[in-house]
């Protein structure tokens, strides 16, 4: 079986691979590692993929380039989760600190496609883990440019060919092939969250999400702006946009952003939070920028736990992922 896998950053798409390999392993399960530890944030998360790990019983095979060599460490009856192929390509496309020649690049997307193959032809299944860096144009020119064009090539590949394929957005897989699909809700037809029920609507900058949201809260709702007013005056409102300036916000105050929601998860039953999504896209250069990306994805994580209505608002169009 192959499955494929992508989303932003932090969006829950690893630990839904780790869940895809627990159901599917009938041997042997194998963390297929792609990550170069190359400076100190690098080995950080490396280290914490690590611990997440722990007691999970994976068997750990670190290739960060050439795939298809993995193929003889592997068995028939195995279950390979490699973690992720943006990893793999980026390594492929500067191995050794080399410069990039645009020149190569079919033939890269050739020769990582053909070691995926023969890595799947050597297991019984293969779970393929990317990010989704599409978002936000071309940012870098050529050589950022180039690595979207193959990797977002390389997903085409995939996708066409995988038995299951589903993107994963807040800890939520939206299968797009070989799961259930999704109902896309009207805002007119969205409902009202009413009483003590909890909603979180996402979706990309100007899509149409406040209005979306102020439809499912009802009647005349009170609009707090997180983008205006500190995260601490939010409880009063019945609508909280803008969720991802708030996780901004603390961190910069030096607080714990995931940890501030987590301890008022009560004081926000009854509203409606509505937050950008800001984890797809070209890693930023910028550090605060990294862990802003890196702190919303784990607070939007949390927030679709505990909601007991996620939608996903495009071109005012919203589709619900829970219940």
């Amino acid at each position: 079986m192959l499955v494929f896998l992508s989303g932003g950053v932090r969006s829950g798409k690893s630990a839904l691979g780790e869940e895809c390999a627990e159901k599917l392993a009938t041997g042997r399960k194998i963390y297929f590692a792609t990550a170069l530890a190359c400076d100190g944030e690098m080995k950080r998360r490396v280290e914490k993929h690590r611990r997440d790990r722990m007691g999970k019983h994976f068997v750990t095979l670190e290739q960060p380039q050439d795939a298809e060599q993995a193929a003889a460490f592997l068995r028939p009856g195995d279950t390979v989760l490699l973690d992720c192929l943006g990893n793999l390509t980026a390594n492929e496309m500067f191995r050794g600190g080399a410069p990039y020649d645009p020149k190569r690049r079919e033939a890269l997307i050739r020769k990582i496609f053909s070691g995926l193959c023969a890595v799947k032809g050597a297991c019984e299944n293969l779970i393929v883990i990317s990010n989704d860096v599409f978002s936000g144009g071309d940012r870098g020119g050529t050589e950022l440019s180039d690595y979207q064009e193959i990797l977002g090539r390389l997903h085409v590949l995939l996708a066409e060919r995988a038995d299951l394929a589903a993107e994963c957005v807040c800890g939520i897989p939206v299968y797009r092939r070989g799961g259930p699909e999704r109902k896309k809700t009207e805002p007119e037809n969205a409902g009202k969250s009413g009483g003590e029920n909890m909603c979180f609507v996402f979706g990309g900058k100007s899509q149409g999400k406040l209005a979306y949201a102020e439809k499912l809260a009802g009647g005349d709702p009170a609009v707090c702006d997180l983008a205006a007013v500190p995260p601490q005056e939010m409880f009063s409102a019945d609508v909280i946009v803008n969720v991802q300036d708030a996780v901004g916000a603390l961190l910069r105050q030096g607080a714990d952003a995931l940890d501030f929601f987590r301890r008022n998860a009560r004081r926000l039953r009854g509203k409606v939070l509505v937050g950008d999504e800001i984890g797809c896209g070209i890693v930023p250069v910028d550090a605060f920028e990294r862990r802003w990306r890196d702190e919303t994805g784990r607070v939007y994580q949390f927030l679709a736990a505990e909601a007991d209505r996620v939608d996903r608002v495009w071109a005012g169009i919203g589709v619900t992922l829970k219940p």
